[in-house]
């Protein structure tokens, strides 16, 4: 599985232009059984991909072309300046932020990389945004999915244009080297067949709706929008996604959230066209989802591609999930409401117990649901609780792997006597004592031998 470019552009992309390239169909290029080349650093640039560069259509004017970016607003800011954030970097999971954290000169035209763009940038006094890509483990033989999300908000009244079909631009979707497309509204198919560049055309894109850009050498692109109030416009070859304009003025201090899934084919799917479809339903994006959830402790709160679960009382979900060995890739999942001074485990509670640790960031543990869990008791959640959240509670292996250890840390500035327990439904190990613990010192203890 070529990786090169997910760990740029998802885990850590540049500091400098707005770098939006997203190729989900680029992840299967080097893949000895998937792919067809074996000489590219990197995905190459001749297959359907998205290119995501936010601007503002301010008074009915869209930004002029600066090579990879636009101007932010037009001839009134130049080009989009990123600061990355890396979120989570694991072997489930690679989450990324892109944060617009200025804007280059006006008299910068040519933007393309970041040792060429050595210039000073100042903050937008238009426009406030940051995108968000979450990358899951890929599923073998299966598909790749990547989760755009992305806010924006007025940092000033935007006035519009009645002709003007939408007011943020998020990006381009698309390219020329692909045989056939599809375009799904609702439950209505708009367009269907061989690639043919058309007449230039708006179109709702609204939660649920999907284009595919089908059969290129190097596989097919399929493309949801998770999110109501986002409009296409193009050409059925490529289209620009934007937000659609909801007044005649865009009030300061407006809000919007828009969400798109991004989905990569490999070559070998004979009919990417009906595996489109078939994706749609078995994630949720509009109707289904194909997997139930049977929970014994916490709840679903969303299952709209990723399956976002909430914990019960004792700091766990717990249950089974049937159904995942029939999705057409692995399935995302995040729990909400964890404590980011506590360990989560990822525990297969079957004959052999199995446990991974997971990250934990902004009070969410995320991980990867695969055909190995279809069925199975499935824990996830704080192994080791106390009733301090202050407290650090850290478990993890041993030098040797073979027992897992307990750190229990006090970084406060005063004693703490707190009462520490494992979770009732974590499997290898039981633990329970009332500790006092010294300002800023740590106490240890094994909790028990590894058995997976």
């Amino acid at each position: 599985m070529e990786q090169s470019e997910t760990l740029s552009l998802i885990g850590m992309p540049d500091k400098g232009p707005w770098n939006g390239r997203i190729r989900p169909v680029g992840c299967f290029v080097l893949d000895n059984k998937l792919g067809i080349q074996t000489g590219f650093d990197g995905s190459p640039e001749n297959h359907p991909g998205c290119r995501f560069n936010p601007y503002l259509v301010y008074d009915g004017q869209i930004p002029k072309n600066i090579n990879w970016v636009k101007q932010l607003v037009a001839d009134k800011e130049g080009g989009p300046h990123v600061m990355p954030h890396r979120v989570v970097a694991s072997s489930d999971v690679l989450i990324g932020d892109r944060i617009l954290d200025g804007v280059f000169p006006l008299s910068v035209e040519q933007i393309i990389h970041v040792w060429s763009t050595l210039y000073p940038v100042k903050p937008s006094q238009y426009l406030k945004t940051t995108a968000r890509t979450t990358f899951y483990l890929v599923k073998p033989d299966g598909i790749s999915a990547y989760l755009w999300e992305q806010d924006f908000e007025a940092l000033q009244d935007i006035p519009t244009k009645p002709e003007q079909p939408y007011v943020f631009g998020i990006g381009t979707i698309g390219g020329d080297v692909f045989k056939e497309f599809i375009h799904v509204s609702g439950q209505t198919v708009m367009a269907q067949g061989p690639m043919k560049q058309k007449a230039v055309k708006t179109y709702p894109f609204n939660k649920g709706d999907y284009v595919g850009f089908l059969k290129n050498t190097f596989g097919s692109l399929a493309v949801y929008s998770l999110t109501d109030g986002l409009v296409l416009n193009g050409d059925e070859v490529q289209f620009t996604v934007g937000v659609k304009s909801p007044d005649a003025v865009v009030k300061a201090g407006t809000k919007f959230r828009a969400r798109l899934l991004l989905v990569g084919m490999h070559r070998l799917v004979e009919d990417p066209a009906s595996l489109a479809a078939e994706i749609r339903t078995a994630y949720g994006v509009s109707g289904g989802p194909g997997y139930q959830v049977e929970a014994r402790q916490g709840k679903v709160a969303s299952q709209e591609y990723r399956l976002d679960l909430e914990p019960g009382a004792e700091g766990c979900f717990l249950g089974v999930i049937k159904g995942l060995g029939k999705l057409p890739g692995n399935l995302g999942c995040a729990l909400r409401g964890m404590n980011e001074h506590w360990t989560v485990f990822f525990q297969q509670q079957d004959v052999k117990i199995k446990t991974r640790i997971l990250p934990v960031e902004e009070k969410t543990a995320y991980c990867v649901l695969t055909d190995a869990d279809e069925g199975k008791p499935l824990f996830i959640g704080h192994p080791v609780v106390a009733d301090n959240p202050e407290l650090v509670l850290n478990v993890a292996r041993s030098q040797d792997w073979k027992s897992w250890l307990l750190e229990m840390h006090n970084p406060t500035d005063a004693e703490m006597t707190v009462k520490v327990k494992s979770s009732p439904y974590v499997a290898s190990f039981k633990f329970a004592e009332t500790v006092k613990i010294a300002p800023g010192t740590s106490q240890f203890r094994t909790l028990g031998p590894v058995n997976d």
